[in-house]
């Protein structure tokens, strides 16, 4: 077993199997996290796959606080919403067939400021044509080069549903092929570094790459509300990881998302580590233009009018930092509700048993 923790302290150690419980007990000496691994080994000190526990607790969670955000935050991002204002909002759709003769499938491209459009699948309710009305969900993806590039054969009956890809790909309705994809990916890489990693590009704000993944974020949400079948009131925001991010920011951005549904969060506090908070092996390396990037930085602007949930907080989920949700929780000040998950990593979540889920909601 080892113990890290925000405290910066390292423990590690061997005990015997035996039917007892293993206890530890630690402490930190300042609001933090603390992090317990621990690995089942056979006489050999080989680790027996799948019985493990990784997770953790927290201590005055409440009083963790992140960084310093840029004092021109909403100044900046004031420029971008005039520098996307600029482009028309243009969408270019195909329908595509659908197996449920109650659903419509299309392929969109949104015109967006930035490198690329906005470009995803769009699945609408056929009673749209009759004049009735639906909820909008904007659906956002975890990290990665990939995209829905095969359309989805159905869809929501209840909701019309536009799901985005991060990066504006051709989708295989106008035109892309392997081809296209795999030279994108390696045209969204910098300096070598795959994409919002490089720490000379995110040094400008104006070049990161998260720029224009937030622009497109914005332009779906303002095409969402020029549908007809769209009820007018209800605007849903949702995603897990670097969608969890997207989530966060389309409920900050201004365009009266209703409900975010934002799971295992990523980019809350990207600057933890340099006041010596925990973190895992793969992570944003800081410069300070991060900050205008930062989920923990959006969710102070969340309004009162957007439930936002996060269903997963995994105690042991070291992508997404215990101490940067807490931050994030701290922040906002809708109605909120977080899912404390004991033993959940990124992307695992053990079975569930009486006592694993710890659930805080704020009305």
């Amino acid at each position: 077993w080892n113990r890290t923790g925000d405290d910066g302290i390292k423990e590690s150690g061997k005990t015997p199997f035996t039917k007892e419980p293993f206890v530890y007990k630690t402490k930190i000496d300042k609001p933090g996290f603390v992090r317990l691994c621990a690995n089942v080994v056979d006489a050999k000190g080989k680790t027996v796959k799948k019985i493990f526990f990784d997770g953790g607790a927290g201590a005055d969670i409440d009083a963790i606080a992140g960084l310093p955000e840029p004092a021109d935050f909403d100044a900046f991002w004031q420029r971008q919403r005039e520098k996307l204002a600029k482009v028309p909002l243009k969408a270019e759709l195909k329908e595509l067939k659908s197996k449920n003769p109650k659903v419509k499938i299309y392929a969109v491209s949104v015109d967006c400021a930035g490198p690329r459009p906005v470009t995803g699948y769009l699945t609408m309710p056929k009673a749209v044509d009759n004049g009735k009305k639906f909820p909008c969900r904007l659906q956002t993806h975890g990290y990665g080069y990939t995209a829905p590039q095969g359309a989805p054969g159905s869809g929501r009956e209840d909701e019309i549903v536009f799901n985005i890809n991060a990066h504006g790909m051709k989708l295989p309705a106008f035109g892309g092929n392997k081809q296209y994809y795999d030279k994108l990916r390696n045209d969204i890489k910098s300096n070598g570094a795959s994409y919002a990693f490089d720490k000379k590009q995110n040094s400008d704000p104006e070049q990161a790459y998260f720029n224009g993944m937030v622009l497109r974020v914005i332009r779906a949400l303002q095409y969402l509300k020029t549908l007809p079948g769209w009820d007018g009131k209800k605007l849903i925001a949702s995603g897990g990881s670097q969608g969890g991010l997207q989530t966060i920011w389309a409920a900050a951005c201004g365009e009266g998302v209703t409900r975010a549904e934002s799971n295992i969060t990523w980019c809350c506090d990207l600057g933890g580590e340099t006041v010596g908070r925990n973190r895992g092996n793969w992570y944003i390396r800081w410069v300070p233009a991060l900050g205008y990037y930062d989920a923990a930085n959006f969710a102070k602007r969340i309004p009162k009018t957007c439930y936002t949930t996060i269903p997963r907080a995994g105690l042991g989920d070291y992508v997404c930092p215990p101490s940067g949700l807490a931050i994030l929780w701290n922040n906002m000040t809708c109605p909120k509700r977080i899912v404390w998950v004991q033993g959940s990593q990124h992307g695992y979540t053990p079975p569930f048993y009486k006592g694993r889920d710890t659930l805080r909601e704020s009305k």
